[in-house]
């Protein structure tokens, strides 16, 4: 069957649609970067009282929010445990703080219990039972991480855990550490997207986890119109049409990432494939157009 990548998507109707959803706040409402931290005392499921004040440490403090029904909640507890493996004797505080349900039911602590394991979690996690922390804060959504820095200022604060801003977080607390960089030397083989697509898929990505669908939407078309092979900016609209109820586009956004990640290995593998589509001469992403089907370009 022939694949129709998100049938005209400069001129799909979610567009509209988006543009009247709510643009809700920030996930943290109540927490900017630059401000100092919050402090606050919970307890962790065997009981024992914790104050971030008592915890921080002398490098840099990461706190993290999560649920367990959230599905990037194991990641983000797996990640930030290899950052504590890592720097946790070098100065850095690890804390996580488990948002679950606003009002706690005990069936729930086995759950989070699993979760800790599954993650091998070795670093505090504190339950915000009631929510105090979270509403202090202003957490919406989970999970939501804040990194704090040795003299109690917060530096960065990452929302959905995306597929950049978990990059981004890791760099963010790599130069807290004092981890000098190395030079990046340009590599002759392998895919590399646009920097243009990068920083409009970055915007679309910050737009998403602000709940501001059509502005995100915008930006994740951008990214795709100066190169194609970029993958994030397909899944990331195919979790705005899911929003949106336009189960058909996103599962064909989906999709069409998917084939682009295969054909992008593919090439790196050095696997010989079917001649592509003429290659569109304002990528400079990397060779070839991968890309399963031709998009219509946003209208200018």
């Amino acid at each position: 069957m022939k694949r129709n990548l998100l049938k005209n998507l400069a001129t799909l109707a979610i567009a509209g649609v988006l543009a009247a959803a709510p643009a809700w706040a920030d996930s943290f409402k109540r927490t900017h970067e630059g401000e100092t931290y919050k402090d606050f005392t919970l307890s962790t499921l065997e009981g024992e009282a914790k104050a971030l004040s008592e915890n921080l440490g002398s490098e840099g403090t990461i706190l993290a929010f999560f649920a367990t029904w959230n599905s990037r909640s194991e990641e983000v507890l797996s990640d930030i445990q290899k950052l504590h493996e890592k720097y946790g004797a070098k100065g850095l505080s690890v804390i996580g703080v488990n948002v679950e349900h606003a009002e706690w039911s005990p069936e729930e602590e086995p759950l989070i219990r699993k979760a800790i394991s599954d993650a091998g979690v070795t670093f505090p996690v504190l339950v915000d039972k009631d929510f105090t922390v979270y509403n202090d804060y202003g957490v919406i959504a989970v999970p939501s991480i804040a990194l704090i820095d040795g003299s109690g200022k917060i530096l960065r604060l990452t929302t959905g855990y995306s597929s950049t801003g978990k990059y981004e977080f890791k760099d963010s607390v790599e130069s807290v550490m004092g981890v000098e960089k190395k030079p990046v030397v340009a590599e002759t083989k392998g895919y590399h997207p646009d920097t243009m697509a990068l920083r409009n898929g970055k915007m679309a990505e910050r737009f998403f986890d602000k709940r501001m669908y059509a502005r995100a939407e915008k930006y994740a078309l951008k990214a795709i119109e100066i190169d194609e092979n970029y993958v994030d900016p397909y899944r990331l609209l195919a979790k705005i049409y899911k929003e949106a109820g336009m189960n058909d586009d996103a599962m064909a956004a989906s999709k069409a990432a998917d084939d682009i990640e295969r054909a992008l290995k593919a090439n790196e593998q050095g696997i010989e494939k079917q001649p592509a589509e003429k290659p569109d001469d304002k990528n400079d992403g990397g060779g070839t157009s991968t890309k399963p089907e031709k998009i219509e370009k946003p209208h200018a």
